[in-house]
């Protein structure tokens, strides 16, 4: 940096380097737009208006969506909608993909937007175990299972 009046610092002219993109008042940080530990990661140009860039030192340069998004630069829709993703019964991952709950306090949910049962369970809060057969299948493989029986 240069030296400002009485041998003080001034403020620097951050330079691009092969490294990356810097500014700050002694080139200490990443520039707008740029990420990682030495600023050499770029954003993409913008997150749909879904997301916004994780820059800096410590971030990664890759959109982080808003709630109900995914994708690479969150142009994807989580199934179910923004309003309720995977149907308030799983999480919306980073590919827009649904990652249904499963387990005895949540129920037991399947499906593309998490709205049926899996395999082996039914009722209203997919809570009931289907009675299986000595084949290991439900109902034997004869029959469907609806609130717990066959």
């Amino acid at each position: 940096c240069r030296l400002g009046p009485s041998g003080t610092s001034s403020v620097c002219d951050c330079q691009a380097t092969a490294e990356g993109q810097w500014s700050g008042l002694v080139c200490m940080m990443c520039a707008a737009g740029f990420a990682g530990p030495d600023c050499s990661l770029q954003c993409p140009p913008d997150c749909s208006g879904h997301g916004s860039c994780s820059e800096g030192l410590s971030g990664n340069g890759r959109c982080q969506c808003d709630w109900g998004y995914g994708g690479e630069r969150c142009e994807k829709e989580c199934p179910g909608g923004v309003t309720l993703p995977c149907g308030g019964r799983g999480t919306c991952l980073a590919d827009a993909t649904c990652q249904c709950l499963q387990s005895e306090n949540t129920g037991y949910w399947d499906g593309v937007d998490c709205l049926i049962c899996a395999p082996g369970y039914s009722g209203d809060q997919c809570l009931d175990r289907c009675p299986v057969g000595p084949l290991g299948k439900p109902c034997a493989g004869y029959g469907l299972c609806s609130n717990g029986a066959c």
